[in-house]
C-alpha cells in the first residue's frame, strides 16, 4: 500500500474530515475495532457468574496479554482501514485486520516506546510528557502506511512535527477529549444503573455476588465504547499525518521542481 495523497487540513477540516470517514465507512470501522474484543466482552460477561470472585481475578490477569496483543491489533487495522477508505478503497474488516496483523510487531514496539517516553515526560516535570504526545504522533501510521520500523518511526514522527508541535497538541488533546467523554458517560450510566443491573444478577440476594456482576458488566461496557471511539481517534491521527507531509515535504518538492526547471 503507498498511502493515500498528502494534504493540508484546518482544525475544523480534520475533525470533520475524520468524522465523515467514520460516518461513511461505519460498518467496517466498528467491526474492526469490536470483532477482535469479543472474547474481552464474553468473559466479563460470564466469568463473574460462573468463576466467582477468584476465578475471575485469575481469569483477568491471564486475559490480559491477550487484551495487549488485541489493542496494539486494532490500532495497526483501523490505521490501514482509514487510510485505504480516505483513498477510495473499501477494504474488508478480515482484509484490515490481516493487515494489522502483518504490522503488529512494528507497531507494538512502537507503540510501547512511545508511551515510555510520554510517561517519562510526564513523570518529569509534565510539560515533556505533552511534547513527546506532539512529537510522536504519527508512529503508528508510519508503521503501517509506510512500512517503517519502530525506531525508524519515532525519528521520522518527530521530523514531520516539526514546526507544528503546539498544533498537533492541541488536535490530540480535542480528540482525546472527544474519544473518553463517551466512556466516562458509559461508566457513570452502569454505576448509576447499578441497583438495576444486580436485579439480572444471577444471585441478586449476595451483595457481593451482585457487586461482581456489575463489575463484570463495567468490564464488558468498555470494550465496545471503545469500538466506538477509537476509528475516529484512528481517522483524526490518519489525517494528521497527512496534513504534516503535506505541510513539510511538499514546499521541499515544489522547490526541488523549481530547481530543476531552473536548471533546465
Amino acid at each position: 500500500m503507498t498511502g493515500p495523497t498528502p494534504r493540508s487540513f484546518t482544525f475544523g477540516e480534520l475533525l470533520d474530515g475524520a468524522f465523515t470517514l467514520y460516518r461513511r465507512n461505519f460498518a467496517l470501522l466498528f467491526g474492526v475495532a469490536l470483532l477482535p474484543q469479543v472474547p474481552v466482552v464474553l468473559f466479563w460477561l460470564v466469568a463473574p457468574a460462573t468463576l466467582g470472585s477468584m476465578g475471575t481475578a485469575i481469569g483477568s490477569i491471564l486475559l490480559a496479554p491477550y487484551s495487549w496483543f488485541v489493542t496494539f491489533l486494532i490500532l495497526g487495522a483501523l490505521t490501514h482501514a482509514v487510510a485505504a477508505a480516505f483513498d477510495g478503497q473499501a477494504p474488508g474488516i478480515v482484509d484490515a485486520l490481516v493487515r494489522g496483523l502483518r504490522h503488529w510487531l512494528f507497531v507494538t514496539i512502537a507503540g510501547i516506546l512511545a508511551a515510555i517516553l510520554v510517561l517519562a515526560g510526564f513523570l518529569f516535570f509534565i510539560i515533556p510528557g505533552f511534547f513527546f504526545i506532539a512529537l510522536l504522533f504519527a508512529v503508528v501510521p508510519l508503521v503501517v502506511i509506510e512500512g517503517r520500523g519502530p525506531l525508524e518511526a519515532l525519528g521520522r514522527s518527530a521530523r514531520l512535527s516539526s514546526g507544528g508541535r503546539m498544533r498537533i497538541l492541541g488536535i490530540m488533546v480535542v480528540t482525546w477529549l472527544i474519544t473518553l467523554l463517551p466512556m466516562w458517560a458509559a461508566w457513570t450510566l452502569v454505576a448509576l444503573g447499578g441497583g438495576g443491573l444486580e436485579m439480572f444478577s444471577p444471585d441478586a440476594a449476595d451483595p457481593t455476588s451482585a457487586s461482581m456482576w456489575q463489575a463484570g458488566v463495567i468490564q464488558a461496557v468498555s470494550p465496545i465504547v471503545s469500538a466506538l471511539t477509537w476509528p475516529f481517534w484512528a481517522g483524526v491521527t490518519v489525517l494528521l499525518y497527512l496534513d504534516r507531509r503535506a505541510r513539510t515535504e511538499a514546499p521541499d518538492l515544489e522547490a526541488a521542481v523549481d530547481e530543476l526547471q531552473a536548471g533546465a
